[in-house]
């Protein structure tokens, strides 16, 4: 629990490093790949979702490895069939269609079915390690 504890944190930091080169150098980024402005433009309003995907994809990182640490590994498709399938498809279309956001709506669901992983990951592994020291 507290080497998981420590790598979350760590991962938190890295994902806060990055969202700030991201956020400072986001417009110079786009114009590495491509000169047009039209595509600099569309591309703009993706630099928030990015953020967010990077505290949502380093949390479900952190806690699925963590409970591979644990041998305990069934839970892992499981919980990625739900998330990413489940949740992150209607999401992704809702978001998308309905909502009306069109590609910042397709990146903001990955951040949804990520974080719906995470906390799917650490419940599951903070209820492995209890039994595991329980039974110790």
């Amino acid at each position: 629990r507290r080497i998981a504890s420590a790598g979350f944190h760590l991962n938190i930091i890295l994902a806060t490093v990055f969202s700030i080169i991201y956020f400072v150098t986001f417009r110079p980024l786009v114009h590495f790949f491509t000169p047009d402005e039209a595509v600099v433009i569309q591309a703009l309003p993706l630099v928030f979702p990015l953020i967010l995907y990077q505290y949502c994809d380093s949390t479900q990182i952190t806690f699925g490895n963590a409970l591979r640490g644990t041998s305990k590994v069934k839970p892992l498709l499981w919980i990625s069939l739900g998330c990413y399938l489940a949740i992150g498809i209607p999401c992704m279309l809702f978001m998308a269609t309905v909502m009306n956001l069109g590609n910042v709506g397709v990146y903001y669901s990955f951040s949804v079915a990520l974080l719906a992983a995470a906390v799917a990951l650490f419940v599951t592994f903070r209820r492995t390690v209890d039994k595991m020291q329980f039974s110790h």
